[in-house]
């Protein structure tokens, strides 16, 4: 059941050039347009691709094609998390603001595969725990449009 090693090694190399790509991009991106929207629509299109990934199962390449674009959105728009959340807060509180990003942002990473083997161990099938990673991605993005009022943002 599931892929032969090398494929499952291919899909997680197109994710991790993904995201350096994506890194980079979405950076270039934030720093021309309000850089909120810009990490509103990475995270909404990339839950859109880790849903995609459950459709894309039984194709190989689709795979890997939308494995690649969830690094590049997903994971790229979490870079940019990081330059944004340490230009939101101010100086002296600096510090704090990107250690609670941080602390966030593991303890998802932490709770994600306990969630997932749960969800295995509860009969969910593989397609179905991606749609459903795909919910808290997708409001990533929504919260972050709801966060207009950045101070540093131009436009």
């Amino acid at each position: 059941r599931g892929y032969p090693l090398s494929v499952a090694s291919f899909a997680t190399l197109t994710f991790y050039i993904a995201t350096m790509i994506g890194g980079v991009g979405i950076g270039w991106l934030m720093d021309r347009f309000r850089a909120n929207r810009v990490l509103a629509a990475c995270f909404a299109l990339g839950g859109l691709c880790v849903a995609a990934i459950a459709a894309a199962i039984p194709w190989i390449m689709l795979v890997a094609l939308t494995v690649f674009a969830t690094g590049l959105l997903v994971s790229g728009g979490q870079a940019g998390i990081w330059a944004y959340v340490a230009a939101y807060y101010p100086t002296n509180v600096r510090a704090t603001g990107v250690s609670w990003n941080s602390v966030f942002g593991r303890a998802g990473s932490m709770s994600g595969g306990f969630l997932g083997g749960g969800l295995l161990a509860l009969g969910f099938d593989t397609a179905q725990i991606f749609e459903l990673l795909a919910l808290p991605t997708m409001l990533a993005g929504a919260f972050m449009l709801l966060h207009e009022r950045f101070p540093g943002d131009s436009g």
